[in-house]
């Protein structure tokens, strides 16, 4: 009998953020029943993508965040290849290269 592995928190918040939607604080933690959110947030950061924190102001007026993934700007990419190129911050390196392989094939650890 085999067991299906079932996609983590942030692997699931990381789909749903890739059909282009954006996504509160609220909703992330009602619709994926986590609840530290800016953890999983912080996760898929340092797994190198570009999530997003803006504000939006409601029709009634009220300002929300929500979070959604970009693209990076050239900015964080010449900045990211500057380090990659720096023997200084191979040990920088060694550990955001640990965090990618953390989503390899969309594994994420589940921590929230």
């Amino acid at each position: 009998m085999s067991m299906k592995s079932t996609p983590t928190v942030a692997a699931r918040i990381l789909k749903f953020l890739k059909t282009g939607a954006d996504i509160t604080e609220s909703q992330a933690q009602s619709r994926f029943g986590i609840v530290n959110v800016r953890a999983r947030m912080s996760e898929l950061r340092q797994a190198g993508f570009a999530i997003y924190l803006n504000e939006k102001v409601t029709a009634t007026g009220r300002t929300i965040k929500t979070y959604r993934l970009g693209t990076p700007t050239r900015l964080m990419v010449a900045a990211g290849n500057t380090v990659l190129s720096d023997p200084n911050f191979s040990p920088v390196v060694e550990y955001a290269a640990a965090n990618v392989a953390r989503f390899a094939g969309g594994a994420v650890p589940n921590r929230g």
